[in-house]
């Protein structure tokens, strides 16, 4: 293992603390609303035009390529993802895509931030099915414990394991579908 001859070591408590503090000035210099959670960071934009936004999204990521070469810091493009929220009616063409540091990022239609699934719908339609097979999953191995293990535990292991599940980030489904919240209720109700 070599040794550490700057900052913390990897996994450290102190890792995320001591990043939070040196890149705390990064969305100052950014053009785009920018948000930071321990490592990661979310630059945002709105536009009609595709073109307008791509070049927005270009100039941001610049300021903040600037930014992390100035603290001889490294972004890792083939991390970045790429949504575009929209209205369902409309299109976004085939071809599209935002060129970084030489590396083409094509829109997903989810990603993944901070352990919520957004769609390009905004609809949490995929965080909910997410959310729904792993609790299933969960409740099947809670249920093959019940011979061994006393009610308090597996009440406990309920709480830790499958309801913890279903109320990380449960307010933004509130304008999900009927169709979507029905998925969680059955799940509960198991």
């Amino acid at each position: 293992m070599d040794a550490v001859n700057r900052g913390v070591s990897q996994g450290s408590c102190l890792s995320p603390l001591l990043f939070s503090i040196y890149v705390r000035e990064l969305p100052a210099c950014c053009p785009s609303s920018t948000f930071q959670f321990a490592d990661d960071t979310t630059a945002s934009e709105a536009d009609k035009s595709l073109d307008k936004l791509a070049d927005k999204l270009n100039t941001t990521f610049n300021c903040i390529k600037e930014f992390c070469n100035s603290r001889e810091l490294t972004i890792n493009v083939d991390k970045t993802q790429l949504i575009i929220f929209k209205a369902a009616s409309k299109r976004i063409p085939d071809n599209f895509e935002i060129t970084l540091d030489g590396c083409s990022i094509k829109p997903n239609k989810t990603v993944k931030l901070l352990g919520v699934v957004l769609d390009q719908h905004i609809t949490f339609g995929a965080q909910i099915t997410e959310v729904v097979n792993k609790c299933r999953s969960l409740l099947g191995i809670l249920g093959r414990s019940v011979p061994y293990l006393p009610v308090e535990l597996l009440r406990m292991m309920y709480m830790a394991m499958i309801r913890s599940q279903l109320e990380y980030g449960n307010a933004l489904y509130l304008s999900s579908a009927n169709c979507h919240k029905n998925k969680l209720d059955i799940v509960q109700k198991r």
